[in-house]
Formats: structure tokens, C-alpha cells, sequence
């Protein structure tokens, strides 16, 4: 198992994307997964204790949305075409990789607003395992 480190910028409509989560699922393995800080850049982790991901191709989803109780979730502000069925893509390659992806609103416009200070705080952190049902894939 070869890991490379990959960071990289998220932005939505040109502004960095804060408290998303990306997460790079490759065709066969562990998938790597990380949360934006404020100026949206993130840096991949494999496990708590590794950086990276695996090499190779990888389907990606980003999402703002999270559950914060058994009741409450914050809103997703990022389109679904982005966070529903991993339809992004990117390739993984030895040595240091730097991936950005610059997304685009729906065409409705509003994306919705970020979450509180309030709500920040009772996010949960990343899991390690995160379980990610299948979905249909498509092509770019």
C-alpha cells in the first residue's frame, strides 16, 4: 500500500469553502478524508496516525452538511452534484499532490449560509470510519 500526501483549496463561486468535508474514495481500498479549515484548504488523512491516499484514480464528494444530534443537522450548502454520488474526480500520483476544486453554485444562486459559531462547536469531528453506501457511478 503506497500513500502520497494531497492538499488543496476548496472554493464555491470563487470563495474558499470553510467546515466541508472531502472525502477521495479510490477504486479499490480505504478511502482518505479530511474537513476545510477557514480558507477552505485541506489536508488529506488515510488514518488518525497518516497523512495521504492511496495512488490512483479516486471519486470525490464534498459536503457541508452535518449531524449534529439525533434531531438536528446543519444545511448543506454545497450542490449536490458535488456531494451525492461521487461524481468528481481526481488522480492521485506519487510525491506531493495539490488538488483544488473550484465548484459552482446551482444556477438558482443561493448556496445558503454557513453554520453558526454555536453550531461549529457541536460538530463532530471526522470519524476515521466513515461508511459510505454504494452509489450508481458517472462519468465526468
Amino acid at each position: 500500500m503506497t500513500l502520497a500526501l494531497v492538499s488543496g483549496q476548496v472554493t464555491l463561486d470563487g470563495i474558499p469553502l470553510p467546515d466541508a468535508r472531502i472525502i477521495f474514495r479510490p477504486e479499490y481500498g480505504r478511502m482518505s478524508q479530511d474537513m476545510t479549515d477557514p480558507d477552505g484548504r485541506y489536508e488529506l488523512a488515510y488514518t488518525i496516525e497518516r497523512k495521504g491516499a492511496l495512488l490512483g484514480n479516486h471519486r470525490v464528494a464534498i459536503s457541508t452538511a452535518e449531524q449534529i444530534s439525533p434531531s438536528r443537522s446543519l444545511p448543506e450548502r454545497v450542490p449536490d452534484k458535488y456531494n451525492k454520488g461521487f461524481t468528481l474526480v481526481a488522480v492521485v500520483a506519487r510525491g506531493q499532490n495539490v488538488i483544488d476544486f473550484h465548484l459552482e453554485g446551482d444556477a438558482e444562486g443561493s448556496v445558503g449560509e454557513g453554520p453558526t459559531d454555536s453550531e461549529k462547536k457541536q460538530v463532530p469531528k471526522p470519524s476515521d470510519d466513515i461508511e459510505i453506501l454504494e452509489s450508481r457511478r458517472s462519468e465526468p
